[in-house]
């Protein structure tokens, strides 16, 4: 989609006189079943509004939909969530048993003036939590059970309450220096935690988005996230101490709840998707939208990220597109296709690289590069055995004027590899390498 007219669209949900939020909407996905869904009764199907759960966005549904999750998961069955807005306290939803848990989507509606919080949330099966120490969902073992595998959680949509003059309902425009409130992550899932499938959720503004393996313990393994969406402000998905091949498939992180002031924090603070150990993720079908890092690749306390590959992948108006920071990698290589970077819109404010590979021994191999609007080097690698590739190259509208930084640099016994296919155009002076650059 063209920048002018994306920015357009994202501009509705600043808000302000007759403007109307966009959602997307479940509708609009080819498999997320935006009308009807699973039904209350017999067999393993729970409805949560059976054990008392309103959905009115005001009373505190945790202990009811906490019943009903217990009561299918001791079925062996799911946990549905009629359309409603379901108001989340302490200790949010447990999922310490196999279980599946389903809403009906979320639907682009336009927020109409009213009163209370359901008035500010279109249809579908929305999570809210307003308690800052609590994430909506954990998954995790119960005090000296097994850890759950084989859960399942799909089409539900997560919203968080956000500083009084942050734009939400029903202050309609942002304030400068927003920053949004200190909470854990959406969804969290524990140690050992195995087989969990994440599908088709809708984080609209959550300040931390999806995490796992965080804590310690043994690793998570076989975890799949699969059509995730949503404007997540400090991290979307961070991934640590997972095993056993992590796949990410059709994430969207696009402005979807505010641009102004809110965008403007994110993109000098916020990171799309973290990779710290993971053993052979699989990303593809990304879209990072105005983050200081919409990819990045990190050491935790188990170690690096594992042979990272990563495919059709489009981070616009971030900083950085794809930064490697690792200290110490014999973990690669981590291979990147069809890969898409465009930097912030003027001033640029974008002077570290759009590809930057920081570390030892970290080699990386991409094919069909773009880097464009940009205002720091296409591509930086620094660190003695870290080795970049890349092949079909493509350099456009990079303004080096006045920054001292080449388009493609390899320094500190790093070394930069280019093949012949390439097309490279600078606008303001600087210089094409720097350091160890071979170009076919």
């Amino acid at each position: 989609m063209p920048r002018r007219r994306l920015l357009v669209s994202a501009a509705a949900l600043v808000g302000g006189a007759g403007a109307s939020a966009v959602f997307p909407s479940a509708a609009g996905a080819a498999t997320s079943p935006a009308q009807g869904g699973p039904s209350a009764g017999p067999g393993g199907v729970v409805d949560v509004t059976g054990h008392g759960a309103v959905g009115n966005g005001v009373t505190d549904d945790t202990a009811a939909i906490q019943a009903a999750v217990d009561e299918a998961a001791a079925r062996g069955g799911i946990a549905f969530f009629p359309p409603g807005h379901y108001r989340l306290a302490q200790p949010g939803i447990r999922v310490t048993r196999p279980v599946q848990l389903h809403g009906v989507g979320w639907e682009g509606t336009g927020v109409d003036p009213g009163t209370g919080e359901s008035a500010a949330v279109p249809g579908g099966s929305w999570l809210f939590c307003d308690d800052t120490a609590t994430s909506a969902i954990t998954v995790a073992a119960a005090p000296g059970g097994p850890p759950p595998s084989g859960v399942i959680i799909r089409d539900l949509a997560f919203r968080q309450p956000q500083p009084a003059g942050s734009g939400v309902f029903p202050e309609p425009v942002a304030r400068a220096g927003f920053v949004p409130v200190d909470t854990p992550f959406a969804i969290a899932i524990g140690p050992a935690c195995t087989d969990v499938l994440l599908e088709r959720l809708f984080l609209l503004n959550v300040t931390r988005g999806i995490s796992a393996g965080l804590t310690t313990g043994p690793p998570t393994g076989r975890l799949t996230l699969r059509g995730i969406w949503g404007q997540p402000l400090t991290d979307g998905i961070v991934l640590d101490n997972c095993q056993d091949t992590v796949r990410i498939e059709d994430v969207h992180f696009w402005p979807y709840w505010k641009l102004g002031p809110v965008s403007d924090w994110q993109l000098e603070h916020g990171t799309g998707i973290t990779l710290r150990r993971v053993d052979n993720p699989l990303l593809r079908g990304l879209l990072c939208f105005g983050y200081a890092t919409g990819l990045l690749l990190a050491s935790g306390a188990p170690g690096s990220p594992h042979k990272v590959k990563v495919a059709d992948a489009d981070f616009d108006k971030c900083r950085v597109g794809i930064r490697a920071a690792v200290p110490t990698d014999a973990a690669g290589p981590h291979m990147f296709a069809n890969v898409s970077i465009q930097g912030p819109d003027q001033p640029r404010s974008d002077d570290a690289a759009a590809v930057d590979i920081v570390g030892t021994g970290v080699r990386t191999a991409f094919t069909n590069l773009a880097v464009t609007h940009h205002g720091g080097s296409a591509v930086r690698v620094a660190g003695p055995g870290c080795v970049v590739l890349a092949d079909m190259l493509f350099v456009d509208d990079v303004d080096l004027a006045g920054r001292g930084v080449a388009v493609i640099s390899a320094v500190g016994g790093a070394v930069a590899r280019i093949g012949a296919q390439r097309d490279i155009t600078v606008v303001g002076k600087g210089p094409q390498t720097e350091g160890d650059v071979h170009m076919a």
